[in-house]
Order: C-alpha cells, then sequence, then structure tokens
C-alpha cells in the first residue's frame, strides 16, 4: 500500500536536510522503513512474503539538493506494488524473471544499481548507505573508486524519530483501524471460539474497513497463558473457557505506518481479586506514564514513574514500558531505564506496561494504547476502552 505524495514530500525534504548536515550528496536505502520513509511504498499482506524473485532488496535513492522523492530500484517481478498510484516515485526496473529467458536476478540487481552510480560518479558526490544495502554492493561501489562511503543508519533512524503533522495525521488513521480490530476482539470473544477464530474476526473487521489486505502482527494468549509474557504466543487452536482472561496484543500497518495495541479481556462475570489487581496496576502504571510523558523529561524519567507504580501494587516490570512507532512497528527510544533520551513534541510512543503473576499463575493483564507526544503532553490516539468488563457486554 501506497501512501499520498504529500507526505513524502515531507518526510523527503526533512530527510535532506539532514543529509547536507552531513554533507552526503546522495543516499542509498536498503532497510524497508527507509524506503519507505523516502518513497511512500510498503508493500502490504501476507502475498508480499512470497515475492523472492528480486536479486536484492527494494532500494530507494535519494538526492540531498533535488526532487520530491526518492527514486525506486526494483525488480520487474515488483513493480505490481507501485502501479500507477505512485507517479510522483521514479521507477527503475531491472529484470529478474521472465517466462521466455532466465535472468541471474542478482547480476541484474547489481547492474542496476552500478548504473546508477556511474551516473552519480560522473560527478563528485558523497555516497551515504545505510545497512540494507547489500555488501555485495558496497564491494561493487569500493571497486569503482568509491572510498567516501558514509553508513547514514542512525543518522536516518534520528530523523524519523520526529515525525510530521502529516505522519501524524496518517498514524492516527492506523490507530482508528486497530481500534477497530480491539473492538472485534472484544465483540467474538466468548467461550467456545479458538483463539485463532477470534484472530481471524479481528483481521477480517479491520481489512474490511480498509478494503485491502493489511500488514497485521502480535499475538493472542488467553487463560493461564496471560500470567507470564512469552511474545509471540499464540494465537493457538485452544478454545476459550467461561473465567478466561484474553490478552490481544495487535500491531497494524497502514501505508507504511504502524500502530501497536494492546487490551486486557475478562469472560468472566466475577473477575478474581488476583485479575483485578493485575489489572488495576497496569491501568494505574499507564495513566502515571499519560501524566509524565512530555517535553522536558527523558525516557529514564517516565520508566521510573511507570516502575513506581508497578511497585506499589507487589510488581516487577516484566518488559519494557513502551516504545516509540512509525515506519517500523518498534523504534527507539524506549521506555527503558537507561534511555536518557529526551521526550520531544512529535514522539509517538506505544505506551505497554503490564503486571503478570508469573510462572504457575493464571491471569495477567496488559494495556496498551499510542500517544502523540505535544508541546504541552502528550495525546491518546487509541480510542478503543479497556476491557475489564465482561467481553460479552
Amino acid at each position: 500500500m501506497t501512501r499520498g505524495g504529500s507526505i513524502v514530500r515531507d518526510t523527503v525534504r526533512k530527510l535532506q536536510q539532514v543529509l547536507r548536515t552531513q554533507q552526503v550528496d546522495v543516499a542509498i536505502f536498503g532497510r524497508p522503513e527507509n524506503v519507505a520513509y523516502v518513497t511512500g511504498i510498503a508493500p502490504e499482506g501476507p502475498e508480499w512474503a512470497g515475492v523472492a524473485m528480486a536479486g536484492g532488496p527494494m532500494t530507494a535513492v535519494l538526492f540531498a539538493e533535488t526532487a520530491d522523492s526518492g527514486e525506486l530500484i526494483l525488480a520487474n517481478t515488483e513493480e505490481w506494488i507501485v502501479g500507477q498510484r505512485e507517479l510522483h516515485v521514479l521507477r527503475k526496473l531491472y529484470p529478474a524473471f521472465s517466462n521466455d529467458h532466465a535472468y541471474d536476478p542478482q547480476k541484474q540487481y547489481i547492474d542496476a544499481l552500478t548504473k546508477e552510480v556511474n551516473r552519480l560518479l560522473s560527478r563528485s558526490v558523497r555516497i551515504g548507505i545505510d545497512d540494507g544495502v547489500p555488501h555485495m554492493v558496497v564491494e561493487s561501489l569500493r571497486r569503482r573508486g568509491v572510498d567516501g562511503l558514509v553508513n547514514i543508519t542512525e543518522v536516518a533512524a534520528r530523523c524519523r524519530r520526529i515525525k510530521t503533522p502529516s505522519e501524524i495525521a496518517l498514524i492516527r488513521e492506523c490507530a482508528r483501524i486497530n481500534d477497530i480490530g480491539q473492538q472485534a476482539c472484544r465483540s467474538f470473544a466468548k467461550p467456545g471460539i479458538t483463539e485463532l477464530e477470534l484472530w481471524h474476526h479481528v483481521v477480517q473487521r479491520m481489512e474490511d474497513e480498509v478494503g485491502a489486505r493489511l500488514t497485521v502482527s502480535g499475538e493472542l494468549v488467553s487463560g493461564p497463558r496471560t500470567a507470564k509474557p512469552n511474545y509471540p504466543g499464540g494465537p493457538t487452536t485452544r478454545i476459550l473457557q467461561p473465567a478466561d482472561t484474553v490478552i490481544l496484543d495487535l500491531s497494524v500497518r497502514l501505508s507504511g505506518y504502524w500502530t501497536d495495541t494492546t487490551n486486557t479481556l475478562v469472560l468472566s462475570a466475577s473477575p478474581s481479586t488476583s485479575l483485578i489487581t493485575c489489572f488495576s496496576a497496569a491501568k494505574a502504571a499507564f495513566e502515571a506514564v499519560i501524566k509524565e510523558l512530555g517535553p522536558g523529561q527523558t525516557c529514564a524519567d517516565v520508566e521510573k514513574v511507570a516502575r513506581q507504580t508497578l511497585s506499589g501494587f507487589g510488581f516487577l516490570p516484566q518488559h519494557y514500558l513502551g516504545h516509540q512507532i512509525g515506519t517500523t512497528v518498534n523504534e527507539l527510544p524506549r521506555l527503558v531505564s537507561y534511555d536518557s533520551s529526551p521526550i520531544e513534541p512529535g514522539m509517538v510512543f506505544a505506551i505497554e506496561p503490564g503486571a503478570y503473576e508469573g510462572e504457575g499463575g493464571s491471569f495477567g493483564a496488559r494495556l496498551e494504547k499510542n500517544i502523540v507526544v505535544t508541546e504541552t503532553g502528550c495525546e491518546i490516539l487509541s480510542n478503543f476502552p479497556w476491557g475489564l468488563d465482561p467481553a460479552s457486554k
């Protein structure tokens, strides 16, 4: 699935400015999150996993001074990904497969990228690459006398940390689709259904809303498996029981951008005291983070508040308390005790405190919503209700 040209222009101009400060004239990207960032091209749906006839990764070339989008180098077997919807993206195809002729896809990929590099070398340029560019390409560049290659993996990652308003708008829409999935889980979770059947309902509702296949990840676990985080633990063919707890951790990508949420549902009309304690601890930690998260704080500051809140209920964190999201589902910085990264406006986090009985227990709870940092604090993008009430209601 692709995203609009205006969003791409925003992200490209931002990255071009950063490249100029690094004195990089041309950037070559092979990591999918960077390709999506500079071209807007992000294949969606499980069918993409089977496309293996290309000789190398879909690659984007971005000039620091010109163009509103990266140039896309891709195999003829991948052209369907772009289609006619993204005419602002300059496509350079190389033949990787034909019914009538045998190709060496890897050689074709190298030749296509080499041709582009030779064009670049017609003038004096400084080339930046991310670590998604294959080693064979790097060696090919060096054989052609390119000695000043600059690794810009971290440069690109830092640029992606602060989202533009158009990126935030897209993540907000993705959060709406994610809400539909969480609501579907609440609607269909009942004794007698399997975890896999419930997962199917969740994905189907979201794809019906979008009208297309989606890239969906996460886990769905029930019963005693909720007592200890063991991601990814499901879904499986386990049949939901009347007194079960259900945890749905749902990651959805829309037009190249991810959202990541978790809810804990209770099938029993009379939840146990132990489960209520787990749920209350996770909810209190989430609310404490929301009060703390904002400019002037660090990731470690926010983590400390969540940790102290969980400790007040007798729990210790069993996983990190949150992470950024964007063109990958799990981006830096993360809310951990050793990360002193400053919280800045435009960051988008998934906040996910959890409280678990642990090994041999029966219950656990994890609550996660997506948050954008504003100039004065933060805003919750996810709108689904927490699930302490019985799922049948």
